[in-house]
């Protein structure tokens, strides 16, 4: 097992604007159709509230008859390569027929990087999927021929750090605290509308790190921390990387050193997943 923290590049030190506009198939080819509006815009790429974009929610965007294709831009501030984006909380592979993703330097003339199909797609896990690419100022994905009940309540471009020796466990929450717990933690912002949400406590603790690796990684990684990060813990050769989507819990203890003089750095954390 390969174990990496993905971090979210999707940031305001990161980022200059993120747009969307649905799409639909007019029976003569892919027309631009109306603006998708911001509080859905928010819901698809807004880790801390969880919140589930739909494109046929009643309080979003007027929809056009036909198949819909709601593509979302992100414009960085400068330019950017992707390798990883990250998809959370959603049901690509039974609710639509997948996903382009499209790059370009000037906002005009976009070149396809990656796509997956329903079918290649696979299933609804949560997960972080490969993209490489050269570097660009602006993104776009696209999803394809979306079905009423499409819903993603997470999608980012990542960032990797890849750790050496690791421990994890978690404490699973059951029965009638996970409504309690959501509350006490997050707020009523996050809510378990259509998707339930399991929350785990979480700690992820790196062990007998060398003063070099602390020096190239750190930094990274603590500040990573701060914000909801990714825990990728399971590889496939299918390329379908599943991972764990985590909050942050208070300010994080540091580097410590032991007697051998190896370093440890231990992660407190909420990881979450949705059935």
């Amino acid at each position: 097992m390969s174990t990496r923290f993905f971090f979210n590049s999707l940031t305001l030190d990161n980022i200059n604007n993120i747009s969307g506009t649905n799409y639909y198939d007019s029976g003569s080819g892919i027309t631009q159709g109306t603006a998708i509006q911001n509080q859905q815009i928010r819901s698809l790429v807004n880790w801390a509230l969880g919140d589930i974009y739909q494109t046929f929610d009643s309080s979003g965007s007027s929809l056009t008859t036909g198949n819909q294709y709601p593509e979302f831009l992100f414009e960085f501030k400068v330019a950017k390569a992707v390798t990883w984006v990250a998809f959370g909380n959603h049901n690509i592979a039974t609710q639509s027929d997948g996903w382009t993703l499209s790059a370009s330097a000037d906002n005009v003339t976009f070149t396809e990087i990656s796509n997956s199909t329903s079918t290649n797609f696979n299933s609804d896990a949560d997960r972080v999927l490969f993209a490489s690419s050269g570097s660009f100022k602006y993104w776009k994905i696209r999803f394809n021929n979306v079905q009423t009940n499409f819903k993603i309540g997470l999608f980012s471009f990542c960032d990797v750090v890849y750790p050496t020796e690791v421990s994890a466990s978690f404490t699973y929450i059951v029965g009638d605290m996970l409504e309690g717990k959501t509350k006490a933690g997050y707020g009523k912002n996050y809510h378990l509308s259509k998707f339930d949400q399991s929350f785990d406590n979480f700690t992820i603790n790196l062990k007998n790190l060398t003063k070099s690796y602390i020096d190239n990684n750190a930094p990274r990684i603590l500040e990573g921390v701060k914000s909801p990060f990714i825990f990728y813990y399971r590889y496939s050769t299918s390329g379908e990387n599943l991972a764990a989507f985590c909050l942050p819990i208070g300010q994080q203890k540091g580097v410590a050193i032991n007697n051998n003089h190896l370093y440890s750095l231990p992660i407190t954390t909420k990881a979450r997943s949705w059935s």
